[in-house]
């Protein structure tokens, strides 16, 4: 019994050895594999490397070859200009190069009878007196620069409207045909509002001045002095310049609010394009308080003109060959045939030498 269990044990022994040694070949074989792709992997990310480094160089060289044609192109120009000349010109300071006109007498002879053409054809920019330089250094900056964002609404927002003005608010668009607008038009209408709100409260701004310079009271003054006569007459005279601004921004706001109205159009449908007509009034919002109201009043009328108008029938000319009328009558063969085709095929040009040729009927065309 000893020597069967010794024996057992030895086989049992070495099976655990041949399933080791064979487990032992297959993480072998699997990391060879996985060693092989990984060198794969590497290999391909070296490649691309290399040819991304070799375009790399290649976009070098050609920067390096532009560089020398441009360093050769100022050296050109360098050598074509006169010594002791600079291109860092101050332009400003030139009185050749100022934004003032030189006058036209200068370059035509006065004496000669078409002295006066450039005049009549090319007129001077018409000025008034100077203002103070500082208030018109600040008015050049600010209507070239304009404000800052953080400026612009801090300056707006303590801007209020009076009480019975409501028309010196920004413009806004109705509900109904917001919805309807495209990214893109939405866009522009916003950035014309902006443009609309720094126009109402500059509108504002004036329309208080105005006011007040109206509530000023000079009875104070002796009459007929010299001191109430400049007075009163600068105050009327800087109230007159209100009301001419006021006019001007009226009509600006006016005019931005149809253009904001034609950049809306293509989203609106034909049959209510009416909507951007400028008789169609606009409130505090762009096409009126009550749109719906006003799209429906344009499909009544517009059913009011079908009816008013009728139908219109379609000239088609006044020549018609009816279905009784004679065909081809020029000859009596033909004479009494109605219109129709000729159905059979005239064989008298097929026969053969000797035979009669085939007399062809005239019928109607099927319906």
């Amino acid at each position: 019994m000893s020597e069967k269990n010794e024996t057992a044990e030895k086989d049992l022994k070495e099976k655990q050895v041949a399933r080791n040694k064979k487990s032992t070949s297959a993480v072998v074989k699997t990391t060879g594999v996985a060693a092989k792709t990984a060198t794969n992997q590497d290999s391909k990310i070296l490649e691309y490397l290399q040819s991304l480094n070799e375009k790399l160089t290649s976009n070098d060289a050609k920067l390096d070859v532009l560089s020398s044609r441009i360093t050769d192109i100022e050296e050109t120009v360098n050598r074509d200009v006169l010594p002791g000349t600079s291109f860092d010109y101050d332009f400003d300071n030139d009185s050749r190069c100022s934004d003032a006109k030189r006058p036209l007498e200068n370059e035509v002879d006065p004496q000669s009878k078409f002295a006066d053409m450039a005049k009549r054809f090319k007129g001077e920019d018409v000025v008034g007196p100077p203002l103070d330089e500082t208030l018109a250094a600040n008015i050049n900056d600010l209507f070239r620069q304009g404000l800052e964002e953080t400026q612009f609404e801090k300056l707006t927002d303590s801007i209020a409207r009076p009480d019975n003005c409501q028309a010196l608010t920004t413009v806004r668009c109705n509900k109904l045909i917001w919805k309807l607008c495209t990214p893109q038009i939405r866009h522009t209408d916003r950035t014309l509002q902006t443009v609309g709100t720094s126009l109402v409260k500059g509108s504002i701004l004036i329309a208080q001045a105005a006011s007040k310079i109206a509530e000023l009271d000079f009875s104070g003054f002796q009459s007929g002095s010299e001191s109430e006569y400049d007075i009163q007459g600068e105050a009327n005279s800087v109230l007159d310049l209100c009301k001419d601004a006021l006019a001007l921004f009226g009509h600006c706001n006016q005019q931005m609010c149809m253009i904001r109205r034609n950049c809306i159009k293509p989203v609106i449908s034909k049959e209510y394009s009416h909507l951007c007509n400028p008789a169609v009034p606009f409130t505090t919002e762009l096409f009126g308080d009550d749109v719906s109201q006003t799209a429906r009043e344009l499909e009544y009328s517009a059913k009011i003109g079908n009816k008013i108008q009728g139908k219109r029938e379609v000239y088609k000319g006044n020549y018609r060959l009816g279905k009784n009328k004679t065909f081809y009558t020029g000859q009596a063969k033909y004479a009494g045939k109605q219109q129709g085709r000729y159905t059979e095929k005239f064989s008298g040009y097929q026969t053969t030498r000797g035979s009669e040729p085939k007399k062809g009927v005239w019928r109607k065309d099927p319906k």
